[in-house]
């Protein structure tokens, strides 16, 4: 059983709003429940998690992972769905929002995800793959692909990719498997210490956590969002929750049942594809008209 104490608590990195390795400290001292109308889900909050929730701009949440990044010795992440099912990793969604848009429709549209050996890395063990520009370029694949490859590497030498490490999720038998890519430039990517990837992969379970449901993959056709008006009490109720109230503040202000407003918002979770109210809202604000 994990136990924390004020020490484990102690201060944050000069370089980073988190902690500085991954250490408990990283951790709130003690358990906090999630809102995601389960009493029993239990789980510790990370501050980056904690940080993203509160941030009030999409600016805002990428000057945090951004921040994050450097800290650990990369410039953009982006992450997604690996489907191995069928014996060829086929990648089913990608969220871009910290990365280079422009580079990611590029990736895509060239489908250099069917040649990319580090996606058949990541699919053979949940270890990280790290890697650099010459190992890319040096891997093995069918002569029918080489030229693609060859495409690849070229196209990240331009961008100025020295390397990166990606990394996928473990999942249960028969379930697509998420994953994170981290590009650097500029500086040669080196053996990193179990703290740097102990960052990583909190970094990586705070996005999943976070964004939840995930766009599908540019030019597959699959990335529209959920579409259709909500009712007009869905729309209050995520407008209440936006707002930080819970189920009984909610049912008061709407003068409706607690019983009422669990199953709208059971309806909302199943719409968007979210496991608790984070991820909802998240979800909502990708397909809610602005001002």
């Amino acid at each position: 059983m994990l136990e924390l104490n004020s020490r484990d608590c102690r201060g944050l990195s000069a370089h980073s709003p988190f902690a500085p390795d991954f250490e408990p400290r990283l951790l709130r001292a003690g358990p906090s429940r999630m809102a995601d109308d389960s009493p029993n889900t239990w789980c510790m909050r990370p501050r980056l998690l904690e940080a993203l929730t509160a941030a009030g701009s999409e600016r805002r949440r990428r000057e945090l992972v951004q921040a994050e990044l450097q800290a650990i010795g990369f410039d953009e992440i982006g992450f997604g769905s690996l489907d191995i099912s069928r014996g060829t990793p086929i990648v089913r969604s990608f969220c871009g929002h910290y990365a280079d848009t422009a580079w990611i429709e590029r990736y895509f549209a060239r489908r250099y995800q069917d040649v990319d050996p580090r996606l058949r890395a990541i699919e053979r063990s949940s270890l990280p793959c790290v890697w650099t520009l010459n190992e890319l370029a040096r891997q093995p694949v069918a002569a029918a692909q080489k030229a693609e490859l060859c495409a690849l590497v070229d196209d990240l030498h331009e961008r100025g990719v020295v390397g990166g490490l990606m990394l996928a999720l473990p999942a249960l038998p028969g379930q697509a498997r998420r994953f994170v890519s981290l590009l650097s430039r500029g500086a040669p990517v080196g053996r990193l210490d179990d703290a740097a990837l102990g960052r990583v992969l909190m970094l990586a379970l705070c996005l999943e956590e976070f964004h939840g449901t995930l766009p599908g993959v540019p030019g597959s056709g699959d990335e529209d969002s959920p579409t259709g008006e909500l009712s007009p009490t869905q729309a209050q109720i995520l407008d209440l929750l936006s707002r930080g109230m819970g189920d009984k503040q909610i049912a008061a202000r709407l003068d409706i049942s607690r019983h009422n407003v669990d199953y709208h918002l059971r309806r909302l979770r199943k719409r968007f594809g979210a496991r608790n109210r984070v991820q909802l809202m998240q979800a909502a604000l990708r397909v809610q008209p602005t001002a």
